[in-house]
């Protein structure tokens, strides 16, 4: 085994290096959508006095409505030769519904301005992923593209608490969703004005390129679905699981729970280059089987340090399965881009309400390790799914000095 050559290295170093700095933008809405976010549940509990029951009801009735509109805004934006006109146009929406916060008095108007503006918040985001890798011009950039965008996104979501806290103690709740909104609002106006158009027409993907009926994109977005339960999980139960069955202060807690974060931000743009290198598919899979193992050893843990150990492992889980899975769904829908991104978002979308209801559901009929414990069976499904149904066939090998621009360096069916 030759591992990775230095040839190699150089030029995805360099194609990463260039997409960092055109996604800087993403990293202020990375932040922006942190804040809100965060800030919805206080604004619900603080500023209107609801009962908590209401922040899941809320959530619940914001995302249902938003799958079948992330779903419909992607074909749109793909038969549209005006994409970046309607990225601007579902930006001012989205903007809108998050300054009538400064109105908001009840959780009737709350959920009714949810539904009408912020449903569309997945929906945004997948047109501001989809432009971005409009503009590369082969492939290995454009999963170059989509991780980098990734990277800046979680950095922001990372700074996201810190700003909002800062925000909330000069300005209040109310204002502070409102100048987050401005900020967001920029942040998307310049990245759509600056990226450019597409280049040309891109390589095929991954081996996995088809239309939106293909049978191995269904079964992708299936593993994908049931795998991606498994960070959801974690990122509703953990808590709960180390202080009330394990016994471990919140403090001890909330400090482990930011190794997964940071790791990331590492880990997405080396799982983007070996994804380069060895092909989506395969990258996604290790993240699978990595879901099943943390999943699994999270309904057995017993201390601190296994927590914080495991936290390693979740990051690679979501570096593999979020950011490589969403380019490895962009590159299935052969131009249509938008509406890949925008089923990879909406199933994400599913493994949330699967995620938090039947894990909830799990928790109170049986405990919470076997919430754990079911979101290990999924993700166990979900890498079945991916190995017999998902993974080329057959491959052909790269070339041996791993050019990511050659021919040699991709992956093809055999049909």
């Amino acid at each position: 085994m030759t591992g990775l050559s230095s040839a190699f290295r150089s030029q995805v170093a360099s194609l990463f290096a260039g997409n960092l700095r055109a996604s800087l933008p993403v990293v202020a809405i990375g932040v922006a959508s942190s804040i809100m976010f965060t800030l919805i549940p206080v604004f619900i509990i603080e500023v209107l006095g609801e009962r908590n029951l209401w922040i899941g009801g809320y959530f619940t009735a914001v995302t249902l409505t938003s799958i079948p509109i992330t779903l419909l805004l992607g074909r749109l934006a793909d038969r549209t030769a005006h994409k970046k006109m309607l990225g601007l146009i579902t930006t001012a929406w989205v903007t809108a519904g998050c300054v009538l916060f400064l109105f908001i008095d009840s959780i009737g108007w709350l959920v009714a301005v949810g539904i009408a503006f912020l449903s569309l918040f997945e929906a945004l985001n997948a047109q501001i992923f989809a432009i971005g890798r409009s503009s590369a011009a082969s492939e290995p950039e454009e999963i170059a593209v989509t991780t980098s965008m990734r990277t800046a996104y979680a950095l922001g979501y990372v700074m996201g608490p810190m700003v909002g806290a800062a925000l909330t103690a000069l300005l209040g709740i109310r204002p502070a969703m409102v100048s987050c909104a401005a900020f967001f609002a920029a942040s998307a106006l310049v990245f759509c004005v600056k990226t450019s158009g597409p280049r040309g027409t891109t390589a095929a993907g991954a081996g996995v390129r088809s239309d939106p009926l293909d049978r191995r994109a269904r079964f992708a977005l299936l593993a994908l679905c049931l795998t991606l339960t498994a960070p959801i999980v974690r990122s509703a139960f953990l808590v709960v699981l180390a202080t009330s069955v394990l016994g471990i202060r919140l403090d001890q807690v909330l400090l482990i729970l930011a190794i997964a974060p940071l790791a990331e931000l590492f880990l997405i743009p080396i799982c983007g280059s070996l994804a380069i290198r060895w092909g989506p598919p395969r990258i996604v899979l290790a993240g699978c089987a990595a879901a099943v193992f943390e999943m699994g050893c999270l309904a057995l843990v017993t201390s601190l340090w296994q927590l914080a150990l495991l936290q390693l492992v979740g990051a690679f889980v979501v570096a593999t399965v979020i950011s490589v899975g969403m380019a490895m769904v962009q590159g299935m829908f052969s131009g249509r881009t938008a509406f890949g991104t925008s089923a990879f978002l909406a199933t994400r979308s599913v493994s949330s309400l699967l995620g938090n209801l039947g894990g909830g559901a799990l928790a109170g009929a049986y405990g919470l390790r076997w919430t754990f414990a079911g979101a290990a069976a999924l993700a166990l499904i979900g890498t079945g799914a991916m190995v017999t149904r998902v993974l080329p066939p057959r491959t052909r090998p790269p070339d041996r000095d791993g050019d990511p621009s050659r021919e040699g360096g991709k992956q093809h069916t055999s049909g």
